[in-house]
């Protein structure tokens, strides 16, 4: 069977580990998901014996992780947002969409369960159906180049990998369309900015390795252990004047900040949204340099994200789709 067969199914989980068969199913571009099984090996020595003996060990299942890169659509993409940042506010429906609104809050609870279809090369579908349950996302990112459409990748912490014979049927979101790079923009400081490309990140600061000597042998729930990190980096803008420097110079914190809004529409219907709202993003880098292989002098401008004020949001998402919830 070729790879065009193989199909991701996702649903939010109503209590954290406890596998949830997928309601939605996505196309993606790649995944590395692996099961962690270690040997807990016995030192003992014994006589006549030169090599550690097979029957002196016990494998243990050690959770699951990998990295999961898709290209989101103007449908579906709430659910991956919700479980990215935390939060979810969502608006009145208004024509047919329901405007989604996602902010940093807590991810105690908040899980995903998902099922994956590795197709065999040569024979049927067997027991080649992996179920991944208790799924936190560890670091996420959004990112774009001109050429191309806004690409999303997560790096995802399980606490359960099991191979199974079932196969749930795929439901896929109908009447969408991805992010297209002619139908992107940013504002820096409230002024239009054309760039050539961005990278949006995001690090949770979960603690995985919450293994105890329990009756499950599994982890527990995945938790923060930091402030959570943001940052963006938007590559290409030419060299006009020295505002962005002034900010990487700034003798002041406040001047050192600008607000940054990042914008994709959809390209048939301009409803379909996704903004991005920074609310103070600090410049670090992306001093102008000139070299004589690049005769247009550009700026790769770095910031990192902070939050303005206590009870505002570091990042809002705010999504415009039609889906009635995320």
């Amino acid at each position: 069977m070729p790879v065009f067969d193989t199909q991701l199914g996702v649903s939010a989980e109503s209590t954290w580990g406890t596998f949830v068969v997928p309601a939605r199913h996505f196309d993606f571009n790649s995944e590395s998901f692996q099961g962690r099984y270690e040997r807990v090996k016995s030192n003992g020595i014994r006589a006549g014996r030169f090599v550690q003996s097979d029957g002196n060990y016990q494998p243990v299942a050690m959770g699951a992780g990998g990295t999961l890169e898709w290209e989101p659509l103007t449908k579906g993409f709430g659910l991956w947002l919700s479980n990215m940042l935390g939060t979810v506010s969502l608006g009145s429906p208004s024509g047919g969409f329901t405007l989604q609104t996602h902010t940093p809050g807590a991810l105690g609870g908040k899980s995903l369960s998902i099922e994956l279809l590795r197709p065999y090369v040569t024979a049927a579908t067997g027991t080649n159906i992996y179920r991944y349950s208790g799924g936190k996302i560890k670091t996420w990112s959004l990112a774009a180049e001109q050429g191309g459409l806004l690409r999303a990748s997560v790096d995802m912490d399980f606490r359960a990998e099991v191979a199974s014979a079932v196969l749930t049927t795929a439901v896929y979101p109908s009447s969408t369309e991805p992010f297209v790079w002619t139908a992107g923009a940013v504002t820096i400081g409230g002024t239009s900015t054309p760039f050539m490309g961005f990278e949006l990140t995001g690090d949770n600061m979960l603690s995985t390795e919450r293994f105890k000597i329990q009756a499950s042998g599994l982890k527990d729930e995945q938790v923060e252990m930091a402030y959570r990190q943001y940052g963006i980096k938007i590559s290409g803008v030419d060299y006009q004047n020295q505002t962005h420097f002034n900010r990487i110079a700034a003798a002041t914190a406040a001047n050192a900040q600008a607000a940054i809004v990042l914008t994709f529409t959809g390209i048939t219907n301009a409803t379909r949204a996704l903004t991005i709202t920074i609310a103070s993003a600090v410049a670090r880098a992306g001093n102008p340099n000139v070299n004589n292989g690049a005769l247009v002098i550009t700026q790769d401008l770095d910031f990192e994200i902070m939050q303005a004020a206590a009870g505002t949001a570091a990042i809002s998402a705010a999504y415009n789709s039609e889906d009635a919830a995320a």
